[in-house]
């Protein structure tokens, strides 16, 4: 009798642990991937800013009103096998040529700071030791999200950004903010 006595309490304890193992393993299988977000940053110096207001500049992406000296950190976030939320919070220095609401000519130096986000696909996966420590003003999110990854990246949504420029004038506070 002794001998069941410490053999219930052994097995009672083994197979609570195994029930909750066993439920924690199927509550897992149905729910996104665990892994930790990789973190990574470049520096970017000389990087066309645009608006929507004609400045006499014009670049790809539309009129330059400044050129920007910015970190950029990115997170990348896996949300399922192969695809990835992957945001860049980047930040610096503006240097003006054009006021970004006008267009008129304009000389100045200010700060600002922001974030966008992606929803990416990749048969690569994030790595920070792969991202160069400055990249060229000819850096796009893409490239850079490429190098991250060590493989081409398909961006599937996302997209959503929010900017904030300090010093500006003709915006409230002097603060200029872009959206989108």
């Amino acid at each position: 009798m002794h001998i069941r006595t410490i053999g219930a309490v052994v097995a009672a304890p083994v197979i609570a642990a195994t029930a909750l193992l066993a439920g924690t393993g199927a509550a897992s299988a149905g729910t996104a991937p665990t892994a930790k977000p990789v973190v990574a940053s470049t520096y970017e110096a000389g990087l066309p800013d645009t608006t929507s207001v004609p400045t006499g500049t014009n670049s790809p992406q539309g009129p330059v009103w400044a050129y920007d000296d910015m970190t950029r950190v990115l997170t990348a976030k896996q949300t399922a096998p192969g695809t990835w939320t992957v945001t860049f919070d980047e930040g610096g220095v503006y240097n003006a040529i054009a006021n970004p609401l006008t267009g008129v000519a304009w000389h100045h130096a200010g700060l600002f700071g922001g974030t966008i986000s992606y929803v990416v696909t990749s048969a690569g996966t994030p790595r920070a030791s792969s991202l160069p420590r400055t990249e060229p003003a000819t850096a796009t999110h893409s490239s850079v999200m490429a190098q991250l990854f060590g493989a081409p990246v398909t961006v599937t949504g996302g997209g959503s950004y929010s900017f904030t420029y300090l010093g500006i004038p003709g915006a409230p506070h002097g603060v200029y903010s872009q959206v989108g």
